[in-house]
C-alpha cells in the first residue's frame, strides 16, 4: 500500500488506526508473495486479528477509510478484486486521500508528467490503438504521440498475466480503461503494466467499476 503521506492530518489518522488495530490480540501476520523489500525498504504482510470467528484484515479497514491504496503486484486476484472493490467504495465516497487532489483519478490526456514522475499513480483513459513489438514488448497508447502522451508497456511476463485472465489485448481498442501503477519518464508518462491486477475495463468488474 504505497502511501508516504504528505499530508500530516492524513499520516496521523493512518498511524491511529494501526495503533487501534494492534492493540486487539491476537494478531496474525502473513507474509505475501513479495521477498524483496519494496523501495523503501518495507516487507509486504496481512495483518489480522479474529472476531466472532472471522478474520479482520488491517489493510480492508486502512483502504476503506481511505488511508491506503491498494498495491496489487504480490496479490493473488481474488485479494486484489476483494482490495480493489473496498478502494472503489472508499474512492467513490471520498475518504481520506481521496480527498485530496494528489490521490485522486487521473486523466490519461490531461498528465502533467513533471508533477507525478515517480509516483503510484491510478490513471483513466479511452485506448487509442494497441502496439506489440517483435521482442515481446506491447504497448497501449492513449495518443498519437508516443514520446509525449501517456502509454502502458506489458513485457512477456505482463502481456501473459493480463491476456491468461482477460480477453487479447488488442481488444481494448477505443475501450475506457483505468491502470495503476508507478509512473516513468520515458519521453512521456507511462505505467509498466507487471500483472492482471493493474488495468481494467471500466464497467466490467466488480473492483474499479466506472466511479470516477
Amino acid at each position: 500500500m504505497p502511501d508516504l503521506f504528505a499530508n500530516s492530518e492524513l499520516e496521523r489518522q493512518k498511524q491511529k488506526e494501526i495503533s487501534r488495530f494492534l492493540r486487539k490480540a491476537p494478531i496474525e501476520a502473513y507474509v505475501t508473495g513479495h521477498k524483496k523489500p519494496d523501495r523503501y525498504g518495507r516487507h509486504e504482510a496481512f495483518l489480522a486479528h479474529l472476531k466472532d470467528g472471522n478474520e479482520i484484515l488491517l489493510q480492508d479497514s486502512l483502504v476503506a477509510k481511505g488511508l491506503a491504496r491498494v498495491l496489487t503486484d504480490s496479490l493473488e486476484d481474488d485479494c486484489a478484486d476483494h482490495l480493489l472493490s473496498i478502494e472503489a467504495t472508499a474512492r467513490k465516497t471520498q475518504k481520506g486521500l481521496w480527498k485530496e487532489a494528489a490521490y485522486r483519478l487521473k486523466k490519461a490526456d490531461d498528465l502533467h508528467l513533471s508533477a507525478i514522475v515517480s509516483t503510484y499513480q491510478i490513471v483513466s483513459g479511452i485506448v487509442l490503438s494497441v502496439h506489440r513489438k517483435a521482442d515481446g514488448t506491447s504497448y497501449v497508447n492513449f495518443g498519437d504521440n508516443w514520446y509525449e502522451d501517456f502509454t502502458i508497456s506489458l513485457g512477456k511476463k505482463g502481456l501473459q498475466s493480463w491476456e491468461a485472465k482477460n480477453k487479447f489485448l488488442d481488444d481494448l481498442q477505443n475501450k475506457p480503461i483505468y491502470v495503476r501503477g508507478w509512473v516513468e519518464d520515458r519521453g512521456g508518462p507511462l505505467i509498466e503494466l507487471q500483472n492482471a491486477s493493474q488495468l481494467t475495463v471500466a464497467g466490467e468488474t466488480k473492483s474499479l467499476g466506472d466511479t470516477r
